[in-house]
């Protein structure tokens, strides 16, 4: 007795009553092939006499994962009793995971559901049919494996050209359709420059997205921005022109989930530089990497030690070259903690142990920020840098006039040897001397069309690169208020926009600050500050 005749026994006259699953997936299929398995299941059913009841039919969606929702939702329904069967075209559109294939046959045979296949008519009633079922899975996750391997080697060689290897293009690139390239969005480039920016400038995740939201800046999908979206724009390195593939580690084998902020191992990586047009400069992505990992530094040490050390990530050893890092030790008696920043070759036992002695805390955070108010924050001393800076760009202007004046003056020269080949051209020459001469006329051509391309970009960046007095006194009023409300984020934004370094010698201790708080901080911008361990010593009991 066949599977069908013994429902067919079972329901007792009553037509058998069936869903029907379909599903393709994206590689190389479209919505036709959901036409053609719904057309041939709906044929065997009308030939076995069967009334489908049901449709679930799931778009681009991989069958080797059971991430899909009209299917799961098939699952949940299968417990309902409105029907017997369940109809595929092809075992393959059930699962092609052995695992899946095995766990949701068996969900459903306790539902009393039968599945049934339109091109693999198996007879589950049949021993035989065990057997075939498990050979066919097995062949469908070989199918499926081996694709996703042949997959990835041609993925590999589109990433070693440097091409997009598919998805969105991350947010200020578009998709070049012949060369498969990224290539610079100009509009989006300037919601990510200004990312950056603000980072640098001690911004902090809210306020960046309600910058970006005041300016009516998306995201690539047109969403506004979260912070995971700045979070990953942050720390993609194709911004500063560095081509990454396989960067994200891969889902897990059990969960299936990924956690893109995991990264590969580096040999499971291609790195190109210079393989991506970049969009902020090297030497900003740099910096804007090392505030964040300071930030998740500090904010770490404050939930581990509820203590805050404001200079973590800023304060070094100046005999070994190690960080110091915040060190808390208990006092004796009713003494309060001594705090303290230490040399991290002591706090990390290595075998080379380092004995430049610690500084406390309190006292070398006080001298700091004592230095930032006195050079920062008074008015005589704000009108003295921006005259300095006014100086700096006068002459920045200046070079640069010079420089484009020079680019200038080489492309009239193009021009005028390409208007003197056109016109011997115009008198007539013979075929190869032509040949010779177009070809010459190409190679200035190409000269041409790289000088303006430079001389644009010159431009371009000095426009958006250098601000102007106003802008620069604005920084040096929001610095004020932000002393004055001595909150402790606004401390943490001041030491990441002012302090350089601090530099703990045996001796004494030197500050360096950056008088100019911005992304593109100068060499004249930076003041030096030294004090001795003994007068830092004596101005903390002082105070």
């Amino acid at each position: 007795m066949s599977v069908l005749e013994r429902l067919r026994k079972q329901a007792k006259g009553e037509p058998l009553r069936a869903a029907l699953y379909a599903r393709f997936s994206s590689d190389n299929q479209r919505n036709e092939s959901i036409d053609a398995q719904v057309r041939a299941i709906k044929e065997f059913a009308l030939a076995n006499d069967i009334i489908i009841v049901a449709e679930y039919i799931d778009r681009a969606k991989s069958a080797t994962t059971d991430d899909r929702p009209d299917f799961q939702r098939m699952i949940k329904d299968s417990a309902k009793g409105d029907f017997q069967l369940l109809i595929v075209h092809k075992l393959d559109r059930f699962a092609r995971n052995r695992n899946d294939s095995i766990a949701y046959r068996m969900k459903l045979q306790r539902n009393h559901i039968t599945l049934l296949s339109v091109l693999e008519p198996f007879d589950e009633d049949r021993p035989e049919t065990i057997l075939l079922q498990s050979v066919i899975e097995g062949m469908n996750e070989f199918y499926s494996r081996n694709l996703a391997r042949e997959v990835r080697k041609g993925l590999k060689e589109n990433a070693l050209s440097c091409k997009h290897t598919g998805g969105i293009p991350p947010l200020g690139y578009d998709l070049d359709p012949t060369t498969r390239q990224l290539v610079v969005n100009e509009f989006e480039a300037e919601a990510v420059k200004l990312i950056f920016d603000l980072i640098l400038s001690g911004h902090g995740y809210s306020e960046i997205i309600m910058v970006l939201r005041r300016k009516g800046y998306k995201t690539k999908a047109g969403r506004e921005f979260g912070k995971n979206s700045i979070y990953e724009i942050l720390h993609n390195p194709k911004y500063k022109g560095v081509y990454v593939y396989n960067r994200a580690s891969p889902a897990d084998p059990y969960t299936k989930k990924r956690n893109s902020h995991l990264e590969n191992l580096p040999e499971d990586m291609i790195v190109i530089p210079g393989g991506v047009p970049a969009i902020v400069s090297e030497e900003d992505f740099d910096k804007v990497q090392e505030i964040l990992k300071r930030r998740k530094r500090y904010y770490r040490g404050v939930k581990k030690h509820q203590e805050q050390y404001l200079l973590t990530g800023k304060i070094v050893c100046g005999k070994c070259g190690c960080t110091y890092t915040g060190n808390r030790k208990k006092s004796t008696g009713n003494k309060p903690p001594n705090i303290t920043y230490r040399c991290n070759k002591q706090a990390r036992k290595t075998g080379i142990i380092c004995n430049n002695r610690e500084v406390n805390r309190d006292y070398i955070e006080s001298f700091v920020m004592e230095q930032i108010e006195q050079s920062i924050f008074n008015d005589r001393m704000a009108a003295i840098i921006i005259a300095q800076f006014e100086e700096y760009l006068r002459k920045k202007n200046e070079e640069m006039s010079q420089t484009l004046h020079r680019l200038e003056k080489e492309t009239h020269a193009i021009d005028a040897k390409l208007e003197n080949l056109s016109d011997i051209l115009a008198d007539g020459v013979d075929r190869k001397q032509r040949a010779i001469i177009l070809s010459k006329m190409e190679k200035l051509e190409d000269e041409k069309a790289a000088l303006q391309s430079f001389i644009a970009q010159e431009k371009t960046t000095l426009a958006l690169d250098i601000p102007d007095k106003k802008e620069l006194e604005g920084y040096f009023r929001k610095a004020q208020e932000m002393f004055r409300a001595k909150t402790l984020d606004e401390m943490q934004q001041l030491i990441d926009l002012y302090v350089e370094k601090v530099i703990v010698n045996e001796d004494e201790i030197q500050v360096i600050l950056n008088l100019v708080p911005l992304f593109y901080r100068k060499s004249f911008t930076e003041q030096s500050y030294a004090i001795s361990r003994g007068e830092l010593k004596e101005r903390g009991r002082r105070n």
